[in-house]
């Protein structure tokens, strides 16, 4: 059975639904005339109502290597994504270092603030694409956890302090505001439009390789539930009461998914 309607009545679509977001979408055979983010981001840009920020908690002395790099950057393994070892930058939206889930307090005396960046992606989302995901969230508070595979460089940061003493080690001014990075929010139905065009787009590059490689066809298949189950997170994400940071990086996420993999989505 094809995968893409497989998924579909997974997410609860039916043949009518589809048809009738293909035909909103402006689509040809299940894939889009229109550059994707004309239709799969609504209303485009969103005005920012609320602060937008996030945490990176280290120690004294990983601060000194960063304040002398000019950069966080990811070192962290803990996370197992399904794609790749790839080394993280973890942080958090919290205040309260005890979200993060490090028991060591010394790991935890330096925070810097950090603006919103494009590369940073929303681990609610991110979770499902990483199988020890349930083993990490015992401690902490996950909700609250974000995480870039690329360095934060120096621009991005803001205040800097050292809790133990309270001392400011870098101002406030340093950095500047880059909430337009995160600056659109979704709706039920660009979140329905997207899922729609990740599962067709799924499905044409699995029946591509599966004659030929009938592994990688089996690991793409995986890979697009676990897709498809992120769309099914950001539903819920948009049905609760979530803080708006979190919606906004929720869907940058799931946009990413669309575009780092090539030809899921076509332009």
């Amino acid at each position: 059975m094809a995968l893409a309607p497989v998924i579909d009545r997974m997410l609860g679509y039916h043949n009518d639904t589809t048809a009738q977001l293909a035909a909103e979408a402006g689509e040809a055979d299940g894939f889009p005339r229109r550059s994707p983010g004309e239709h799969c981001a609504s209303g485009r840009l969103s005005p920012v109502t609320e602060p937008h920020v996030l945490f990176h908690y280290t120690s004294l002395a990983s601060w000194k290597e960063i304040a002398a790099a000019g950069q966080i950057r990811p070192t962290s393994l803990a996370a197992e994504h399904i794609d790749c070892a790839m080394p993280l930058l973890w942080l958090t939206d919290s205040t309260n270092p005890a979200d993060t889930a490090l028991s060591d307090p010394g790991r935890t005396q330096i925070r810097i603030t950090v603006a919103p960046e494009g590369g940073i992606r929303y681990w609610r989302m991110w979770r499902h694409l990483v199988p020890n995901a349930g083993a990490l969230e015992p401690w902490g508070e996950p909700d609250s956890w974000y995480v870039s595979p690329g360095t934060v460089a120096a621009e991005y940061w803001g205040e800097v302090i050292d809790r133990s003493t309270n001392k400011v080690l870098r101002p406030a001014s340093a950095a500047a505001p880059q909430a337009d990075e995160w600056g659109v929010l979704p709706d039920a139905q660009a979140v329905d439009r997207l899922g729609l065009l990740l599962a067709n787009g799924y499905q044409r590059r699995i029946e591509e390789i599966a004659t030929v490689d009938e592994t990688a066809a089996g690991d793409l298949t995986f890979r697009s539930i676990q897709v498809q189950l992120q769309v099914a997170e950001m539903k819920r994400i948009l049905n609760e009461a979530t803080p708006e940071q979190r919606v906004r990086a929720a869907w940058r996420t799931l946009r990413s998914e669309a575009d780092a993999v090539q030809g899921v989505v076509p332009e």
